[in-house]
């Protein structure tokens, strides 16, 4: 008994041949240049259309499953669309379309595998397929081939639309995200252990002002919450530093980092620029009494 070959040419060959010289007919001469491909052994495609604008300038891009109408399902405008077409639309940007002949209606049955449907059928993932229904705004035929290819372009167009406007959304989200990083854990180039120091400082300057001196706090700063501390010079030998209120109610850092120059365009109550020391590394509780004493003799200097 001899062996039996493959055949080089199966039915559904035949069939797939048919229906995509189907539609490459007519699309011939259109605003839709097809690129459907016989025999196309790709996972899930079967080629592209590409959409031109009226120079005909490439405008969009269709990715295109085509498949044939079964003789029992003709006349029926549904297809059993297989769920591997879905899984790939799932997984990529492409505009995925699948175009289902139907040879004894001489239509295009066609569907847009979008986001949404994916996400109505995502259920029925275990299938192998799933039933698809097409109205009439999904069929195309040689009399309606210039409103269709219309009504192609403007889905390509939204869905286009819709990725630009997601990664722009994606950029200001990342934009705002960094903002409230830097607003939530501000940027410091004080090394931290210098930080503790700021904060060991700012720890014993508010306490006495909270409680032994809690009159100091009541005349000279009317409505504060805490004294808030702004350094905008940071170094061996050198400090600059401002302390500014903090009111209650008022939603600002307790410590913060600024650059130099930028003494000149916040509110503080006083600012101190020290070339030879910096007692916040060295002597915390000797600059505490110095600022401490000089808030006591702004009580007695100013009038009353």
């Amino acid at each position: 008994m001899p062996f039996k070959p493959n055949q080089s040419y199966s039915e559904s060959d035949a069939r797939e041949q048919r229906s995509i010289d189907f539609i490459n007919g007519l699309l011939r001469g259109t605003r839709a240049l097809s690129e459907l491909k016989y025999g196309d052994k790709g996972a899930n495609i079967d080629g592209y259309i590409q959409l031109l604008d009226n120079d005909r300038c490439l405008e969009g891009k269709l990715t295109v499953q085509v498949k044939t109408v079964s003789p029992c399902n003709e006349g029926k405008d549904e297809y059993p669309c297989p769920t591997s077409l879905f899984a790939y639309a799932e997984r990529t940007t492409d505009v995925v379309f699948l175009m289902a002949v139907d040879h004894s209606q001489n239509v295009v049955l066609w569907k847009y595998i979008s986001r949404p449907l994916i996400n109505e059928n995502q259920h029925k993932a275990d299938q192998d397929t799933i039933n698809l229904h097409f109205d009439n705004t999904e069929k195309l035929t040689k009399d309606n081939v210039s409103e269709t290819i219309g009504r192609w372009s403007s889905l390509f167009l939204r869905q286009r639309n819709l990725i630009i406007e997601a990664e722009d959304v994606k950029d200001e989200n990342e934009k705002l995200r960094q903002q409230l990083v830097t607003i939530e854990a501000p940027i410091f180039t004080i090394p931290k252990s210098e930080v503790v120091k700021i904060q060991r400082f700012s720890d014993a300057y508010n306490g006495l002002l909270d409680k032994e001196l809690s009159y100091v706090k009541k005349y000279c700063y009317p409505g504060c919450w805490k004294q808030g501390i702004a350094i905008l010079e940071y170094k061996e030998t050198e400090l600059l530093y401002a302390l500014y209120s903090i009111k209650y109610g008022e939603n600002s850092l307790l410590i913060k980092q600024l650059p130099k120059d930028s003494i000149r365009k916040i509110r503080y109550n006083m600012a101190c620029h020290s070339f030879m020391e910096n007692k916040i590394k060295d002597d915390i509780p000797t600059l505490v009494r110095e600022k401490l004493s000089d808030d006591v003799k702004k009580i007695f200097k100013e009038p009353r």
